[in-house]
């Protein structure tokens, strides 16, 4: 029982127990390649499913490190078997418990407020920050922040760090870094930024964000995003322009009515006492007063074609109107074929409404 319940291994070689740095590295890189990938979902596209998951995982992992033994962990063990030809590194078990500590604290708070009560908000991010953290070191450098944080709390300073970084040595040749490579570093961080603002990168997104054809509908940020003060990246990431371009183009338009196309009226001819001005047709004021059901329908300019009446823009303003005459031309009888509903009002079931205002 006492060797299940234990944490780190002996060795001969030394006094305190230990653990394999090669395979800790290993899992380091397994759990923060699924870390990523559960943040980028929830936070570019909202999907949380996948952080639910990953907070289950990383909290069992790390209850079976720190409370039972670090030789049964699953991510261990997985990075035990991808390592298995390579030579041992051994670091001492006792910082490593400590920054495993931190990590199974974090991973509490995680499955408290994602998992158990759904709640989303800055702190969240936070806690993931710091997780990617100490993945990252640990898996990209090999340094334990966490067992650093140990030697502020502990006078007996950790023993047995990896690359022997807890002995003061000094660095080799090989490991001193001349100007020339800073300039080359901070030439290469000046490309990168140049790339990102260049029309070679803006100019694609843009082309695509304007034929993206996306409503209002589409582009309004989900509540989660609202929360966490992401509206505006969730619109980037789905093709939708920001709240301010969106302001800035329709500005001018929403200040200033629309603008009425005016066509001028072909001039009428002038009298002479030999020639006769010709008499236009005589179309009465209430044949083209639009009636309110085709208004309301949408249909005011389909019914003034269908009724002769021409369409808006060539029509005067009804308060402009000259006044029909007192005792307006009638029209012939009507003929029965002028009260078969067109295909349009049939189309769109409205054909007693039809006959009932064009055959009384």
């Amino acid at each position: 029982m006492n060797t299940i319940l234990s944490f780190g291994e002996k060795v001969p070689e030394y006094e305190m127990k230990v653990l394999n740095e090669r395979e800790v590295r290993a899992s380091a890189g397994i759990l923060f390649l699924f870390a990523m990938i559960a943040f980028l979902n929830s936070w570019l596209i909202g999907n949380f499913v996948i952080t639910k998951a990953f907070v289950v995982i990383f909290l069992v992992d790390f209850s079976i490190r720190v409370l039972i033994n670090p030789k049964y962990a699953p991510t261990l063990i997985i990075g035990r078997f991808f390592v298995r030809h390579q030579k041992v590194e051994y670091v001492g078990a006792r910082q490593k418990r400590f920054a495993w500590s931190i990590g199974l604290v974090l991973a509490v708070i995680m499955f408290y407020l994602i998992v158990l009560n759904n709640l989303i908000g800055p702190f969240n991010l936070l806690v993931c920050i710091i997780c990617l953290t100490l993945l990252f070191f640990e898996a990209a450098f090999g340094i334990c922040l966490g067992c650093k944080i140990y030697n502020w709390f502990h006078k007996e300073k950790a023993q047995l760090c990896p690359g022997n970084v807890c002995e003061a040595n000094e660095r080799e040749e090989i490991q001193r870094i001349s100007p020339i490579q800073i300039m080359l570093v901070t030439l290469f961080l000046g490309l990168i930024y140049g790339v990102a603002n260049s029309s070679l990168i803006n100019g694609k997104q843009n082309v695509t964000l304007a034929g993206s054809g996306k409503t209002d509908n589409d582009c309004k940020a989900p509540d989660w995003a609202i929360k966490i003060g992401h509206e505006e990246k969730w619109k980037l990431h789905n093709g939708c322009k920001s709240s301010e371009s969106k302001k800035t183009e329709s500005t001018p338009t929403e200040s200033a009515p629309p603008v009425k196309t005016v066509v001028k009226q072909p001039a009428m001819p002038v009298q002479t006492k030999h020639q006769a001005a010709p008499i236009p047709p005589v179309v009465a004021k209430k044949d083209c007063v639009v009636p309110d059901w085709a208004i309301k329908m949408g249909h005011e300019e389909m019914w003034k074609q269908h009724n002769g009446c021409g369409n808006a823009e060539s029509n005067p303003p009804e308060h402009t109107m000259p006044q029909a005459p007192a005792n307006p031309p009638q029209a012939p009888a009507s003929v029965k074929k002028d009260c078969v509903a067109p295909d349009w009002a049939i189309k769109m079931g409205h054909e007693e409404m039809w006959k009932q205002h064009n055959c009384n």
